[in-house]
């Protein structure tokens, strides 16, 4: 009996997080606390010539309850019969507690054309 191989792989990733005090300051705003991490990736072949990757983190604030923030990549690149490729991506960035100025959701979704 004859097994295909395997077209996708998933991980998990969770690890803790700590403020760096020793790190120098580039903005004007800091802000230091906990956190722990945890998310995921995914790499999926959908068929011989487009790829489909994924990768999902969450980081809680444990300094902080309720406050987290929430970081969503998918991306599918597929291979054009020269040695072009498409790419089309989604990007969120989400945070729970907000710096002045900055907006508590980012939604990117770039595409593009690139060689081999």
């Amino acid at each position: 009996m004859h097994y295909p191989a395997r077209r996708s792989k998933n991980s998990r990733k969770e690890k803790p997080s700590f403020p760096h005090p020793g790190l120098p300051d580039f903005w004007t705003v800091t802000r230091a606390s906990a956190e722990a991490c945890r998310g995921n990736d995914l790499d999926y072949k959908l068929n011989t010539r487009t790829n489909l990757v994924q990768a999902f983190r969450a980081f809680d604030d444990l300094s902080n309850n309720g406050h987290c923030r929430l970081n969503f990549d998918i991306s599918a690149t597929t291979q054009l019969p020269t040695r072009l490729n498409w790419s089309v991506s989604f990007s969120d960035r989400y945070l729970g507690s907000l710096v002045p100025g900055r907006e508590n959701n980012d939604l990117r979704d770039p595409t593009g054309l690139g060689s081999t």
